[in-house]
């Protein structure tokens, strides 16, 4: 896969640099890069199972944990799960979410994201989301670049990045 773009909301980029998480940064973008996935250029055609998947072995590959809780007594089970994330031994660290399911799941990523953050369990939090052009091609409603900056605009914390597959 590739990275079309990126968005930083209130200077998130600037933040990963600030914190010395440059490295775990490029280890995000490597791993998009070293993800291999193959649609057919049809509307509609490809589930978006196999993209997540394919996102998933490459970041347990890489030694990252996959579904950490966060505590929050608003939800009944306690908290909710961050898809991904990666703590340096001086406990900064980077959270990721891939979505890759319905537009409005963005805000629930948003929302986890933020929660973290504010929680002081992440200090940066990085989306994964594919570009409108290529969600034509995916079979769900999926959420894209475009609808994620709409509604991070409104972000009160500088911390999340926005990844744009193509």
């Amino acid at each position: 896969m590739n990275i079309k773009g990126i968005y930083s909301v209130n200077q998130g980029e600037r933040e990963i640099f600030v914190t010395n998480l440059a490295h775990v940064y490029d280890e995000v973008r490597s791993i998009i890069f070293e993800t291999q996935i193959y649609l057919k250029p049809e509307t509609h055609a490809n589930g978006v199972g196999g993209i997540k998947e394919a996102l998933r072995d490459k970041f347990l590959e890489k030694g990252w944990t996959p579904e950490i809780l966060i505590a929050n007594p608003a939800y009944s089970s306690g908290g909710t799960k961050i898809d991904f994330s990666k703590r340096l031994h001086n406990g900064f660290g980077i959270a990721v979410e891939t979505q890759f399911g319905y537009e409005s799941r963005i805000q629930d990523d948003f929302s986890r994201l933020q929660e973290a953050i504010v929680r002081k369990e992440f200090n940066v939090g990085i989306v994964i989301v594919p570009m409108h052009e290529i969600s034509q091609y995916l079979t769900d409603r999926v959420a894209t670049f475009e609808a994620a900056i709409r509604m991070y605009t409104k972000a009160i914390l500088p911390l999340t990045v926005i990844f744009v597959l193509y």
